[in-house]
């Protein structure tokens, strides 16, 4: 039995949902899947699928043999493709996690000069910053906003992302402009803006020579997103603190004013990660890299 024909069979018929339907997306006799994924099964002395007339279901060990075996077949094509890939140039599909904040300011805009680049290689954008299993969502890669852990994971570093405090002109005339970040607790209002990836607040701390100061404001908004963060702030809702990226434009406009900007509101690191557990494809690697490029070019 060719252990790698049957691992493809089988797969295939999990993803189709039948063996007639593998059969034709494998381009096999469907006799010949079914020879393959039984001998598989007596290989291995488990049963991988439930079979009757008129449905099939895979079982609790053929969901786990599943998974690895989609694993061992992605990672021996990856090494194929980047023995091969010497020779040709990067082709195929990515699958790209990004957050929304990123992908509309940074990513999509820069992606003519990745495509003329690379013709070859198409990009499966997923706009997503929640904490999620990547390995077992087939995501290729990912960008992230904060720090990755996840020893499963491997991170490059791309970039820092510094946060600025605003207002609109119109909030600031009817409650007038904070001189110092105690003057937000009680007298302003504060849109929140929770993570995506754990429901938390977060917490905003501003530094100026020795002090330090993490007001707490009353808020009557809290969103998951930054973009809708800065929308809130423009409506006059209240005050926020977000990366200084979104705020330039409209800073720039006069839409949004910065406020306390003798304080420093931090900033957060932005990275590139990828499955330790995989071989990365040459178009994985090369769109890493010009992920990296990207960003340093910014700095």
């Amino acid at each position: 039995m060719d252990k790698f024909a049957a691992m493809r069979a089988f797969i295939g018929v999990v993803d189709a949902g039948n063996f007639s339907r593998a059969a034709e997306q494998l381009d096999l006799p469907r006799p010949t899947v079914t020879r393959l994924v039984q001998e598989l099964e007596k290989e291995l002395q488990i049963q991988l699928l439930h079979r009757t007339t008129r449905r099939m279901t895979v079982t609790e060990e053929g969901r786990r043999y599943y998974l690895g075996a989609q694993q061992l077949v992605a990672d021996a094509d990856a090494l194929e493709s980047d023995v091969a890939g010497a020779r040709s140039r990067p082709r195929g599909t990515i699958h790209v996690d990004v957050p929304g904040t990123l992908a509309s300011s940074i990513i999509i805009p820069a992606l003519p000069d990745f495509f003329a680049q690379y013709p070859d290689i198409a990009i499966d954008l997923k706009i997503d910053n929640r904490s999620s299993d990547l390995i077992e969502r087939g995501i290729d890669c990912v960008i992230r906003i904060g720090s990755i852990i996840d020893d499963r994971l491997i991170a490059r570093p791309l970039a820092e992302l510094a946060f600025l405090t605003l207002a609109s002109p119109a909030y600031l005339a009817t409650r007038g402009r904070p001189e110092h970040p105690e003057e937000l607790a009680g007298q302003h209002t504060r849109i929140q803006v929770v993570s995506p990836r754990t429901g938390q607040a977060f917490r905003t701390t501003l530094t100026r020579g020795g002090e330090s100061v993490s007001p707490c404001t009353d808020h009557h908004l809290a969103v998951d997103d930054a973009r809708a963060a800065l929308a809130a702030c423009r409506e006059g809702l209240g005050i926020t603190t977000t990366y200084a990226l979104l705020a330039a434009p409209y800073l720039a406009s006069g839409e949004l004013e910065m406020i306390l900007d003798d304080w420093d509101c931090g900033r957060t690191p932005v990275q590139v990660a990828y499955p330790s557990t995989r071989i990365p494809a040459q178009r994985v690697r090369v769109f890493v890299d010009w992920v990296q490029d990207l960003f340093k070019s910014r700095r």
